[in-house]
């Protein structure tokens, strides 16, 4: 009877340790929903950068040449899209024209709108400046192979219909 006593206290020891075990395996595997409290989320703010480029579509389209009398124009045309559901009174931004490693201009004016630029409308603008004025390596590039001119905006701000403004350091 001892030997049976023992056998059943051994029995009951080892399911009792086994049961202990598994409920230790499964605190260690327990899976905690953790998340970021909302308020650390909306605390995140665009840059003014990356709002402006946000806000607008501006991309260069290219470069062509025209007569205008007896002077040679160089048109630097350009598309321009408003990507906000505001409407855009005043933009201004710099571009500087790249050949040969350096920059030969840069164009810095800003763009006034009489009437907003209404929401995901393109725009075509073209700036003209008269060839006469670029040294000679310039004015061949610009005759012969303007596929080699590279732009680099630099944003300055954006002005909105709703009186908002985004201005870019």
């Amino acid at each position: 009877m001892s030997y049976v006593k023992s056998m059943a206290v051994s029995l009951l020891s080892a399911v009792m340790s086994v049961s202990v075990q598994a409920a230790t395996v499964s605190q260690l595997y327990q899976v905690k929903e953790t998340t970021q409290p909302p308020a650390a989320v909306e605390n995140v703010q665009e840059s003014p950068l990356q709002h402006f480029v946000n806000s607008l579509e501006l991309r260069f389209i290219g470069i062509k040449l025209h007569a205008m009398n007896d002077e040679i124009m160089v048109e630097f045309n350009y598309e321009l899209r408003n990507k906000t559901a505001v409407g855009i009174k005043k933009v201004h931004w710099t571009t500087d024209y790249i050949a040969e490693g350096q920059t030969f201009f840069t164009q810095n004016e800003p763009l006034i709108f009489p009437q907003s630029l209404a929401t995901n409308e393109p725009l075509p603008l073209t700036f003209s400046a008269s060839l006469k004025q670029f040294p000679q390596n310039i004015k061949e590039i610009l005759l012969n192979q303007r596929e080699l001119v590279t732009t680099q905006f630099h944003a300055k701000s954006i002005e909105f219909s709703n009186g908002t403004k985004i201005i870019v350091e």
